[in-house]
């Protein structure tokens, strides 16, 4: 990883750990230091991953929440003309 790339990185999680948007924005200027290109490409950064919500955080939407919750259902459905004894084909249902 270059030291470009390291930076921007770093960046990044330390402006992960500002609540506050504002003093996130003040922490971005002061931090690039009139590097436009650095400070875009970090707002990019923290913009999708905000978009990408609760995903990134290991945490799970409501949605998967519910899927794994249900349980499977398992259903027997048994029709009236085939009880024990019935012959089906070469086959007796015992």
């Amino acid at each position: 990883m270059g030291e470009s790339s390291e930076k921007e990185r770093d960046l990044f999680l330390d402006a992960l750990e500002i609540e506050s948007s504002s003093e996130r924005d003040v922490f971005l200027d002061r931090a690039c230091d009139g590097n436009a290109e650095l400070l875009q490409r970090v707002t990019e950064l923290l913009r999708l991953h905000e978009g990408a919500g609760e995903f990134l955080n290991g945490k799970k939407t409501s949605e998967a929440a519910l899927i794994e919750k249900s349980e499977p259902q398992t259903r027997v459905i048994k029709p009236d003309s085939e009880e024990l004894g019935t012959v089906i084909g070469r086959y007796k249902l015992l």
